[in-house]
């Protein structure tokens, strides 16, 4: 059944895709539609986290959990100035320029928590058919914002849509490679859960509170505040359903 969880989250994890083509059509749009569209994805993705992934790793981890979630902070601190420091002295800081760096801090962020994905899922099917199939099923639900939140900032970067829905896939990827981790090395222990659950949250937390939230309110802050109140709502909706 494990072999079945690397093939189902390879499924679940190109679904992302489609998150990062939707997030490429606020291109164009007025800055309370891109304000409103990145809110509700940062929410979205910040109530999936405190509600679901923060529980699950202080229960499995404690104080591990804590330690996980600075050290994805702390990773994140470092690409962010390895980007900064990859610039040549003639490139100023436009806003372009700002919204392709929260689009690849992004990316990687999302690339640890599709890891984590991955590692839930084949947890899933390794206890039972059922739990595999509901992880699936949650993963697949919540990477729509995960994609949006990667395919906003690139597209107003300039980015072609082809390539944002690449970079996208290429972040689900990642979903299997969790899976195959898990098989393989036995990641899907409790304290390992815990670290890499805390780990993406801590990565994405910095990228959307650094970065993605303040360039949202930047455009218009109401409409920013509005979607990521819209975005916690659709989370604990799906916390609830699920």
């Amino acid at each position: 059944m494990m072999d079945h969880a690397v093939v189902i989250s390879l499924f679940v994890g190109a679904a992302i895709g489609l998150g990062g083509a939707l997030g490429s059509l606020v291109r164009d749009r007025r800055a309370v539609a891109v304000a409103a569209v990145l809110g509700f994805a940062a929410g979205a993705v910040m109530g999936i986290h405190a509600l679901k992934a923060w529980p699950v790793a202080i229960a499995a981890g404690g104080v591990w959990s804590a330690v996980g979630f600075a050290g994805g902070i702390a990773l994140m601190v470092l690409f962010h100035r390895a980007l900064l420091h990859r610039r040549t002295p003639s490139q100023a800081t436009t806003v372009q320029q700002r919204w392709l760096d929260a689009g690849l801090l992004t990316l990687s962020g999302i690339a640890l928590h599709n890891i984590m994905d991955g590692l839930g899922i084949g947890a899933g099917f390794a206890h039972e058919a059922k739990l595999g199939w509901l992880m699936a099923i949650a993963v697949l639900l919540h990477n729509l914002p995960v994609g949006m939140l990667i395919g906003v900032p690139l597209c107003l970067a300039h980015v072609p849509t082809r390539r944002i829905v690449g970079y996208t896939l290429l972040a689900g990827l990642f979903t299997p490679l969790g899976a195959a981790l898990g098989l393989l090395a036995g990641l899907d222990s409790p304290l390992g859960m815990a670290l890499g659950l805390s780990l993406a949250s801590g990565s994405l937390f910095y990228v959307i509170g650094r970065e993605l939230l303040p360039m949202a309110v930047a455009k218009s802050s109401m409409s920013a505040a509005a979607g990521t109140i819209l975005g916690v709502i659709a989370a604990a909706a799906l916390e609830l359903w699920l």
